[in-house]
C-alpha cells in the first residue's frame, strides 16, 4: 500500500526548548490530533471543534462507537440516547471543514460494555446477542480490566457485525479515516485468558490438532499455538476492514490504537494484538501506539519500540492526564518530536487542563515566523 501523501517522513531536528520563545512546531504535513469523546450538547461540540481548529490541530478522533452504541443514527448498532434526534458525526464533519480538520472515526472494536460502572446490564450488543461473549477460563466471571465484557474475535458474525460498521461510515460520513481501538483480546494478566467458549476452542482443535483439554499454560507447545490462532483471529478483522476501504471510492485511512510493547506479545499471548504482521501486510496506513508511560524513559522506549517495528507512518499517542503545567506540556512535546515520527495523537480531550489548549496554541502549534 503507497503511504498516505499527508503523511510523509519528514527529517527534521527539534530546537532547544526555551519557554520564553517559541519552539519548533510540527511540519504542516505532519499530524496534530487527539482523541475526543463528543459531548450531548451540539453548541458544546460545535465550540469543542472550533477550538481545536483554532489552537492548530489538524486531526481529531471522534469517539463514534463505544460501549456498543454509536454517536450518529445507524442502521447497524443502536444510536447513543443522549444523541437522538441529531448526528454529533456529521455536525463535527461540518464545522471541521472550515478548519481543514480531519475527522477520523474512533470506534471500540471488541470492548461491548462496562456493567461495572455503567448501569449493571450487559449493554445494547450483548443483550441482542448473548452468545458474542467473550469466554474467560473462569466460568463463572467473563470480565476483564477492571469489569469489561468483550465480544468474541473468533466469531464469523462478529467480524460481519464489526465490517457492516465500518461499511456504514465509509459509505455515509466524508472521513479521513477510521481507528481501530480494543483491537485484541483482553489483557492476560496470567490469572485469567480468554477464548475459552467451545466455538472457539472447537475451531482450534480441529485446525491444530490439539486436544482442547491440552489447552493449558503449563503446556507450552499448544498454549503458543492456541496464542497464534487468537491472534490470526483478530487479525481476520483488521484484513477484512482494509479490503474494505480499498473497495470503496474514497480515501479513507486505516489505523489502530495499538500496545507499544510489542516484544511481550503475541508470543505470550498478553493481548493477541500481532500488529507487526498487520504493518507488514499492508493492512495499515499508519499507527497511534499508546505510549502512555509514566515517566519519560518509559515513554521513550514505548516509541523507540514502535519505530524498530513498524515500516508505515506513528503518530505517537501521548496521555495528558499526568500533565500538570505548560512547562511540563512542552517537555512532553519536546521528548516525543525528538524521535522520527510523523505526528502526535493527545489521549484525550475531556483529561485536558485549562491551559492545554492555549500552550498549544500560543508557543507549540503556533504558525511559523515568516520572515
Amino acid at each position: 500500500m503507497t503511504i498516505h501523501k499527508h503523511f510523509l517522513i519528514f527529517g527534521f531536528v527539534l530546537a532547544g526548548l526555551s519557554m520564553n520563545r517559541v519552539i519548533t512546531p510540527l511540519n504542516a504535513e505532519e499530524m496534530r490530533g487527539i482523541w475526543y469523546r463528543p459531548v450531548a450538547n451540539r453548541d458544546t461540540l460545535i465550540s469543542d471543534i472550533r477550538s481545536l481548529g483554532e489552537a492548530g490541530f489538524n486531526a481529531i478522533f471522534i469517539e463514534t462507537y463505544y460501549h456498543s452504541y454509536t454517536i450518529y443514527p445507524s442502521q447497524i448498532a443502536d444510536q447513543r440516547p443522549e444523541f437522538t434526534g441529531w448526528d454529533p458525526l456529521q455536525t463535527a464533519l461540518d464545522v471541521a471543514s472550515d478548519y481543514n480538520l480531519q475527522i477520523h472515526a474512533w470506534i471500540e472494536v471488541y470492548y461491548a460494555y462496562n456493567p461495572a460502572y455503567l448501569d449493571g446490564s450487559n449493554g445494547p450488543l450483548l443483550a441482542k446477542h448473548p452468545e458474542w461473549l467473550l469466554i474467560s477460563q473462569n466460568p463463572y466471571d467473563h470480565t476483564a480490566e477492571n469489569g469489561k465484557l468483550y465480544i468474541n474475535p473468533a466469531l464469523p458474525e462478529v467480524r460481519s457485525y464489526i465490517c457492516d460498521l465500518v461499511r456504514e461510515l465509509v459509505t455515509t460520513y466524508a472521513l479521513a479515516g477510521i481507528n481501530l481501538d480494543y483491537i485484541r483480546y483482553p489483557v492476560d494478566n496470567g490469572q485469567k485468558a480468554f477464548g475459552f467458549d467451545d466455538f472457539s476452542l472447537g475451531q482450534f482443535s480441529r485446525t491444530s490438532g490439539f486436544s482442547t483439554s491440552d489447552i493449558q499454560r503449563r503446556n507450552a507447545k499448544v498454549w503458543q499455538a492456541f496464542t497464534r490462532w487468537r491472534c490470526d483471529q483478530v487479525t481476520m478483522l483488521v484484513h477484512d476492514l482494509r479490503e474494505i476501504l480499498n473497495q470503496s471510492s474514497s480515501q479513507v485511512q486505516l489505523s489502530a490504537a495499538v500496545f507499544a510493547d510489542y516484544r511481550s506479545d503475541p508470543t505470550r499471548g498478553t493481548k493477541c494484538q500481532d500488529w507487526q504482521s498487520w504493518v507488514q501486510g499492508d493492512l495499515l496506513d499508519f499507527l497511534t501506539p499508546m505510549c502512555y508511560g509514566l515517566t519519560s524513559v518509559q515513554r521513550k522506549a514505548e516509541i523507540r519500540e514502535t519505530l524498530k517495528y513498524s515500516k508505515i507512518p506513528v503518530m505517537a499517542g501521548i496521555a495528558i492526564n499526568h500533565i500538570d503545567t505548560p512547562r511540563e506540556l512542552h517537555r512532553y512535546y519536546q521528548e516525543v518530536r525528538n524521535h522520527p515520527i510523523q505526528g502526535i495523537v493527545w489521549f484525550a480531550y475531556n483529561w485536558r487542563k485549562p491551559f492545554f489548549l492555549p500552550t498549544l496554541k500560543e508557543s507549540i502549534y503556533s504558525p511559523r515566523p515568516t520572515h
